[in-house]
């Protein structure tokens, strides 16, 4: 995933491996990178590695998903309904 250098990207892409960003704003960073990593990218897609991918990214939503119960739950206790 080929991403501009914004702190939301960095946040969303966390420990990825596979995530590489360039200077917003910056034709000629997006060309710099794009152009170092055409080279060595994977040709077709791989499986085996979407399916963990896959796999990680429903956990990450049903994590999320618990954390706004529990917050959602805690603004009721503070605030009722």
């Amino acid at each position: 995933m080929l991403l501009s250098d914004l702190p939301v990207h960095r946040e969303q892409t966390a420990g990825m491996q596979r995530a590489w960003t360039f200077q917003p704003r910056d034709p000629d960073a997006l060309a710099s990178r794009l152009a170092e990593l055409w080279p060595v990218l994977p040709r077709r897609p791989n499986p085996a590695e979407e399916g963990s991918v896959a796999t990680a990214h429903q956990k990450q939503v049903l994590d999320a998903g618990r954390r706004f119960i529990v917050t959602a739950g805690e603004a009721i206790d503070l605030f009722g309904r």
